[in-house]
């Protein structure tokens, strides 16, 4: 198992992250950039139920968007769309990573997360 000293930790969601681990929690706050992939609909047929129609979408996500240039020492986490478009536009980048292992309440809502994962 690797260890990697980081001095940042960006958060390019618009959400507040709550890591929660052995030693506590710890919340990251959006940094003001959200960091997204570009996203293209095409509309490809509807569907009709009891006489209204919804329309079908293929959705492509291309270019991402905002999302800093690699800096030593920092980390950005990104959603899970972004992270999947920089792995495709660009995969020799180790600085993305998207939330993950969430902790949920009673409930089944997610309250935080243990880590981050990489695509």
């Amino acid at each position: 198992m690797w260890e990697r000293k980081i001095k940042e930790l960006v958060n390019l969601t618009p959400h507040p992250l709550n890591l929660v681990g052995s030693e506590g929690e710890l919340v990251i706050p959006p940094s003001g950039k959200i960091a997204r992939a570009r996203e293209e609909r095409e509309l490809i047929e509807y569907l009709i139920l009891e006489g209204r129609k919804i329309p079908v979408y293929k959705v492509r996500y291309g270019e991402v968007i905002d999302l800093p240039p690699p800096e030593p020492g920092v980390i950005y986490v990104v959603s899970s769309i972004t992270a999947q478009a920089v792995a495709r536009t660009d995969p020799g980048r180790d600085d993305v990573v998207i939330p993950g292992d969430p902790v949920r309440d009673s409930v089944g809502k997610i309250v935080g997360m243990r880590g981050v994962c990489r695509i």
